[in-house]
């Protein structure tokens, strides 16, 4: 909930109800995608913010601490999977 794709098109704008973005990686491919629940209406306010918060992304140097937040997140995240019962 607090990424900048969230603050921008929930917080900011009140355009989706949810908003997440993930990542798959492969050896020689790979893609990432923006999930948000929004109306039709509203579709092209949210594609247009997704792909200006992805080409900002990419230009701006990333603060220190937001980084570590990130890196932080992806700790958890991978200790919650690891952690979680298999079944069989």
């Amino acid at each position: 909930m607090s990424s900048r794709l969230f603050q921008t098109i929930r917080e900011d704008n009140g355009l989706a109800y949810a908003v997440f973005s993930g990542v798959n990686a492969y050896t020689d491919a790979g893609y990432l995608s923006v999930y948000a629940a929004t109306s039709p209406e509203q579709i092209h306010d949210v594609i247009r913010l997704s792909s200006a918060n992805s080409i900002n992304s990419k230009r701006e140097t990333v603060a220190d601490a937001e980084l570590q937040r990130a890196k932080d997140q992806l700790k958890v995240s991978i200790m919650l999977v690891w952690k979680a019962p298999r079944r069989a």
